[in-house]
């Protein structure tokens, strides 16, 4: 049985943040961190996190700056702040930190979907030596030319809406346009996956989907430029392991091409570790498609045979 505790974890200038651990009900044989995707929330992670439960992994999780129950909280759905990209690399530290403190000894892995795994790869060239692997889902090697356009392009915008303005323009060129590439005419949101009730749920929700501010976009592509440093790459610690995950028929990643890219990057920097799992029929949220369960065995089988040679050990 799964014992829910929830928390407000303050961070600097004010902020509180929306802090849920799932806890097993037997022995803990490791930690496993979920740094969630964009416009989302942790709780939509629960069946997985109760999976994981059963296996004796404590699950934990924090609602970003500018969603969930964090945003309401702080009346700021849809927007990071200044500098929102790296504050959010740092609450992830926080939270490892402060896991690390309440169960030492214990193996702790981060597992990272979509905007959380552009977060995770900047987290991993600052910090890998305080994770014993990592997981990334629905994840790609971003194109630093097209994020330099999307700046330049959001600072335009931002001159004629302002930073906090919820620009239909700028959410367009963002992810709404994935769409197009299925035959769908039923949801805006057929892309992230193939289950209808999944999309149906999600429309429904609305701490999902939701257009965010200018700001979040412009601290997005701000931070997808600091992503491919090659010195700053250099710093991921070479026995990390490394397993990237995603949908064949996710077009994030241009139906694997740009998942291949992420995978040959780490490969080449000398990473002994790097697992790469392409789901065919997949589409974005290989947490959440039909079969997901092949996606939890997979994560699972990845996590069990790294705790035993963790960093902790």
């Amino acid at each position: 049985m799964t014992q829910i505790e929830e928390r407000w974890i303050e961070r600097e200038e004010g902020q509180k943040n929306y802090f849920r651990l799932w806890n097993p009900n037997l022995p803990k044989t490791g930690m496993v961190l979920i740094i969630s995707g964009m416009t989302e929330h942790i709780r939509r992670y629960d069946d997985f996190a109760r999976f994981l439960n059963k296996q004796g992994f404590l699950v934990a999780a924090g609602d970003h700056r500018g969603q969930g129950q964090t945003a309401l909280k702080n009346g700021r759905l849809g927007t990071l702040g200044k500098g929102g990209f790296r504050k959010i690399v740092k609450d992830q530290k926080y939270y490892v930190d402060m896991l690390r403190k309440e169960h030492p000894g214990l193996p702790l892995f981060l597992v990272a979907h979509s905007f959380g795994s552009l977060i995770c790869q900047k987290f991993i060239q600052q910090y890998s030596d305080s994770v014993d692997g990592v997981v990334m889902l629905g994840t790609l090697k971003q194109s630093r030319p097209k994020a330099l356009a999307g700046r330049l392009l959001l600072k335009a915008v931002m001159l004629v809406t302002g930073e906090y303005f919820n620009s239909k323009i700028a959410n367009d060129m963002t992810f709404f346009n994935f769409n197009k590439k299925f035959e769908t005419g039923f949801s805006d949101f057929a892309w992230i996956c193939s289950d209808l009730e999944v999309v149906r749920k999600y429309e429904r929700d609305p701490l999902c989907g939701y257009h965010v501010s200018n700001n979040f976009l412009h601290e997005l592509a701000d931070g997808v430029l600091q992503l491919y440093n090659p010195e700053q790459l250099r710093q991921i610690r070479k026995d990390l392991p490394i397993l990237i995950m995603a949908g064949g028929a996710d077009p994030l990643n241009e139906r694997g091409k740009r998942i291949m890219d992420l995978y040959l990057m780490y490969r080449k920097l000398g990473i002994q570790s790097v697992q790469m799992k392409l789901f065919d029929k997949m589409r974005h949220e290989v947490l959440n498609e039909i079969g997901k369960e092949e996606a939890y065995e997979q994560i699972l089988s990845f996590l069990q045979q790294n705790k035993k040679k963790g960093i902790y050990n």
